[in-house]
């Protein structure tokens, strides 16, 4: 496998290139990166995809992710406990590593799992209509609650982890969050204010940056970028 090759020329990496050429253009500011795991096997139903590891175009594709990054700031990772995401930010960590980097911390966080549910009540939801339907149906608060915790308080509790820590942080500082499509796409929704309705259309090691600039902030997705205010403490 040629995963220099594979890095520029798979589809799916599309929005990871992006985001690692955006980081290189952010030197001395506060960065943060909110992404989903690496490439795991499709279409092997509902089941399968909640122990689904990555695949070796997966670790591969980390690797490559981790190799581009900058060396010249100090770099954090965050992953959920699922194991692809551990995987992932292994794999990152390996190829920063590899280019000289600067991995200062590499923890897991519990809450980059998901909003709170109900694990019978919400896999049988979602085994039924599927992960889209799933998440498009949760971001306009039609789950029941005792089944799945809402989108914007989930977002809100996770604010101090993301946000926040990004904001109290050194300002050359690179913060990675490792975690899975629909979490990525709910920060999207809330932090980012996207007032389009929201999909669940966040490739593997793709999702969207936030970039702390002259105390404001300023996100970056879909090689756009977007500028925002929101009330964070430590800003």
């Amino acid at each position: 496998m040629n995963s220099e090759h594979e890095w520029e020329t798979v589809d799916w990496l599309r929005e990871a290139r992006q985001l690692v050429d955006w980081v290189k253009g952010q030197a001395g500011n506060r960065v943060m990166l909110m992404i989903r795991h690496s490439h795991r096997l499709v279409n092997r139903g509902f089941q399968a995809s909640l122990t689904a590891e990555l695949t070796p175009l997966g670790h591969e594709a980390s690797v490559e992710f981790g190799r581009r990054l900058p060396t010249d700031r100090p770099v954090s990772i965050f992953h959920g406990p699922h194991i692809r995401t551990e995987q992932t930010a292994e794999r990152i960590a390996e190829g920063l590593s590899e280019s000289g980097g600067d991995l200062v911390l590499m923890k897991e966080l519990g809450i980059l799992l998901g909003a709170n549910a109900d694990p019978r009540k919400y896999a049988a939801f979602a085994g039924e209509i599927g992960w889209p339907r799933t998440y498009q149906l949760w971001s306009k608060d039609m789950i029941p609650e005792d089944a799945i915790e809402r989108m914007k308080a989930y977002t809100q509790r996770l604010r101090p982890y993301t946000l926040e820590n990004l904001a109290k942080a050194s300002d050359d500082s690179l913060h990675i969050h490792v975690t899975h499509d629909m979490v990525v796409a709910a920060c999207k929704w809330t932090y980012l204010a996207i007032k389009s309705d929201p999909g669940l259309d966040v490739q593997f090691l793709g999702g969207f940056g936030v970039v702390v600039e002259g105390g404001t902030l300023q996100g970056f997705m879909d090689g756009k970028h977007t500028d925002f205010r929101v009330e964070i403490s430590g800003l």
